[in-house]
């Protein structure tokens, strides 16, 4: 049972890593994605140095969102946790010990279904309670914020600068919308 979770849990955190790579990279390749399996210190190097860094993106996204009226409640994965409980799982995958030691003890059993139960739930309520992920696609921005997200990824403007930016490209265009 235990191994059984550990392997579920890790195959469902290294497909989220996946998307969120996907959504980060958009030119992803094949080899790129091979060098990356089963080696999450790849996997992280790899969101963070991407065209848009998770973390980055996952912010800016988060500002244009907020602006935006009637957005269902989405999800931001916090990249340092999910690479943690994959370890979590990796434990039951790799680890060494005599089978009345593990298996066979009931505490043994207790102590690891509560370590594995943690991330499980909180993975669980993540998905269960939003409506998906919400990171925006740099390629589909308009071109102003575009212009506004280059800037907050070179470090030039804050998290506040950026939402003060695009609500005033917003009050613009809707002033500019009622004149015709």
């Amino acid at each position: 049972m235990i191994l059984y979770a550990a392997i579920e849990l890790r195959y469902g955190i290294e497909y989220l890593l996946f998307e969120l790579l996907i959504l980060t990279k958009e030119d992803l390749t094949e080899s790129e994605y091979q060098k990356c399996l089963r080696k999450p210190d790849k996997m992280k190097k790899m969101l963070k140095n991407a065209e848009a860094p998770y973390n980055k993106l996952s912010k800016f996204s988060k500002i244009v969102l907020k602006l935006t009226p009637n957005v269902p409640k989405l999800m931001f994965w916090d990249l340092n946790k999910l690479l943690k409980y994959l370890g979590i799982a990796s434990e039951f995958l790799h680890f060494v010990g005599s089978q009345s030691d593990t298996y066979a003890s009931q505490e043994w059993l207790i102590k690891s279904i509560a370590r594995l139960e943690k991330p499980l739930e909180d993975i669980w309520q993540s998905v269960t309670q939003t409506a998906g992920i919400g990171l925006l696609k740099i390629s589909t921005m308009s071109p102003t914020a575009q212009d506004v997200w280059g800037d907050f990824l070179a470090g030039k403007i804050s998290e506040e600068s950026v939402e003060f930016r695009l609500k005033t490209v917003q009050t613009i265009s809707k002033m500019q919308r009622k004149k015709l």
